[in-house]
């Protein structure tokens, strides 16, 4: 009779391996920033203020670092003054108005008592015609003023570097006064208020590892730290030099914070298989 092997003596058998590598893996890694960005001007210019420094924490939506924008300042205000000026267009509707009611008493004369020629019919309605197209010219006129007002705005906005989330000024070497050419790094912000530990564990038990799973990590950086976090993402493929796969395990980074780059490591005890 050939030997059988059962489920259940599978399932020891993995149950087996994945004891002695507990055993044997220290599951290490570094941290990681929730987002790391370098932030450049897509203009040159010179440098006008720098609103914060190397190590401020920074709100999203802050201006960082400014150019050298009376020009552009000065081009929104002659855009703006040109778009709210619409006494050119309320003339034209109320001149359009005015020869609407006029062509319409200049029908019911001609319809009614034959006072009014047909001449002067065509020449009324001739006139509404076109206080009609010089309302809609000067509609299109308005809105092209418009785009062009936002055009402005928009080309004064590529000459501020804006924080696109919330995070710490981690690298900034320039001062007031300075030229910077096009898309030259300026700043680098740092978002480090949710970080992740990057570890390389076996393909095997990357495999039972449940994603969304809650885990436990430990820092060492001064007195050690311990966080509670969960699995964020599990590679889906296996480095095929060491058989490992990537998992990112990701913790909210509270007091006592953790610098990002220091090394951590995945308590093996709160590991949590499918």
């Amino acid at each position: 009779m050939k030997d059988c092997v059962t489920t259940g003596t599978v399932a020891a058998m993995i149950a087996v391996m994945l004891a002695g590598m507990a055993q044997a893996e220290v599951l290490l890694g570094l941290v990681e920033p929730n987002r790391d960005v370098q932030l450049s001007l897509p203009v040159p210019g010179r440098i006008a203020r720098i609103h914060y420094r190397e190590g401020d924490r920074v709100e999203a939506g802050a201006i960082l670092v400014e150019l050298d924008s009376l020009m552009e300042k000065l081009e929104i205000e002659r855009r703006e003054l040109i778009y709210r000026d619409t006494s050119e267009l309320e003339a034209a509707r109320a001149r359009a108005l005015l020869l609407e009611e006029t062509l319409q008493s200049t029908r019911r004369l001609h319809e009614r008592t034959g006072s009014v020629s047909r001449e002067d019919l065509s020449r009324a309605e001739l006139e509404h015609t076109l206080a009609r197209l010089d309302v809609k010219r000067l509609e299109q006129a308005s809105e092209r003023e418009r785009v062009e007002y936002e055009m402005a705005l928009q080309q004064y906005a590529l000459r501020r570097i804006e924080a696109p989330f919330a995070g710490v000024v981690a690298d900034l070497d320039f001062e007031e006064g300075e030229s910077l050419h096009a898309n030259q790094p300026v700043v680098r912000l740092v978002d480090d208020n949710h970080c992740y530990l990057t570890v390389h564990v076996h393909a095997l038990r990357a495999a039972l590892t449940a994603p969304g799973a809650p885990v436990r990590m430990r820092f060492a950086e001064g007195e050690p730290v311990v966080k509670t976090g969960k699995v964020a993402f599990i590679s889906p493929v296996v480095d095929p030099a060491s058989g490992l796969r990537r998992i990112r395990l990701e913790f909210l980074n509270d007091a006592p914070r953790i610098v990002p780059g220091v090394a951590g490591q995945w308590l093996q005890e709160d590991i949590i298989y499918e």
